[in-house]
């Protein structure tokens, strides 16, 4: 099986910073020119015998944990 996860939306400008962006309260006209808008999905395979972690995302948090596996 395939499991898609979610780390969540950012809006990238050439600064190459990731702003996490939530379309519930972020406005998308507000972003700065010439950003983009991605959404961060690695993805989980499970097989008979291993989990396979597919794409690990956007790394540690400032705490050392995996921001990743607060998504499983």
């Amino acid at each position: 099986m395939i499991h898609p996860l979610s780390e969540g939306s950012f809006t990238i400008d050439k600064s190459k910073v990731f702003v996490p962006f939530d379309d519930r309260k972020d406005d998308l006209q507000n972003r700065a020119a010439g950003s983009l808008l991605v959404e961060v999905q690695p993805f989980v395979v499970v097989t008979s015998e291993d989990v396979l972690l597919i794409d690990t995302g956007l790394g540690f948090e400032t705490n050392g944990t995996l921001q990743l596996h607060q998504n499983l």
